[in-house]
């Protein structure tokens, strides 16, 4: 989740609801992909724990005071209270939490969630424009992109109060819990 769920420890926030990627028309492209998981689809494929408890945990994860959540294996770690990602000191960088591929899917998979069941892969075009619902919508990326080939463009909220922070957060909360496991076979 690029740019985070705020976790209410701000009195103010920004906060990105969209996120528009875009390469210039005279770019050659890398050739680099986005990974798209809608949340409702990953979210089905097990059982969690009611909306209020999931924007809690969200909200109070121990090991953590930033404003916002920004990396959806954090979040899945907030909901289920397991540690086993890397600490965030100061020379973490965000998106490193895994070393390949592999790891990542290991570690979802920890976590009762399947990301091939539920994750897409689009490779943009030169002059094409992929908009993102940020709280609909995990996003990340595969292989290397050439410096300024890609232009990230955020629209949301500048500055946003506890008030507006905390719908945003119940809005998240929701999309996992009320899914339920998708039954056997």
């Amino acid at each position: 989740m690029d740019f985070g769920v705020p976790r209410l420890t701000a009195q103010t926030v920004d906060i990105a609801l969209y996120t528009g990627l875009y390469i210039d028309q005279d770019r050659e492209g890398s050739g680099a992909s986005t990974r798209l998981v809608p949340l409702d689809e990953l979210a089905k494929q097990r059982a969690w724990p009611g909306a209020s408890v999931v924007a809690d945990r969200i909200r109070s994860a121990a090991h953590d005071n930033s404003p916002s959540e920004g990396i959806l294996a954090r979040i899945v770690e907030c909901v289920d209270l397991s540690w086993d990602l890397p600490a965030k000191d100061s020379d973490f960088l965000c998106g490193m939490e895994f070393g390949n591929i592999h790891e990542e899917h290991t570690f979802y998979r920890r976590h009762q969630l399947e990301l091939d069941a539920a994750e897409q892969v689009v490779t943009l075009a030169p002059g094409e424009l992929l908009i993102l619902d940020n709280l609909a919508i995990a996003h990340g990326r595969i292989g290397r992109r050439a410096t300024r080939e890609l232009w990230q463009l955020c629209l949301g909220l500048r500055s946003a109060e506890q008030s507006v922070q905390a719908e945003v957060l119940e809005a998240v909360a929701a999309r996992f819990a009320t899914t339920t496991a998708a039954s056997p076979g």
